[in-house]
C-alpha cells in the first residue's frame, strides 16, 4: 500500500508464455530449443516474424532466429 492506495504486482508474462521453456533471449542465426510439459499445442511464429522452427516432437522445438531485429 502507497498513499492509501493497493499496488498490485505486475507479471509481463502472460500465463501461456510462462509453461514454454527455453532461453528468453534468442541472438541471431543461433538455434534454440523450446519445449512444454504438456502436449496438445501448435507451435507456429507469425508470418511478419523473421524465425524458422523445426518440430522435434508435438512438445519440443528448434527456432532460429534468421537476422538481426531491433525494436
Amino acid at each position: 500500500m502507497k498513499d492509501g492506495l493497493v499496488i498490485e504486482p505486475y507479471d509481463p508474462t502472460p500465463a501461456i508464455l510462462s509453461h514454454i521453456h527455453g532461453e528468453g533471449f534468442i541472438k541471431p542465426k543461433i538455434t534454440e530449443t523450446y519445449s512444454v510439459d504438456e502436449e496438445g499445442g501448435v507451435w507456429r511464429v507469425a508470418n511478419n516474424v523473421p524465425a524458422s522452427i523445426e518440430v522435434v516432437d508435438s512438445k519440443t522445438i528448434h527456432l532460429t532466429w534468421c537476422k538481426a531485429t531491433h525494436g
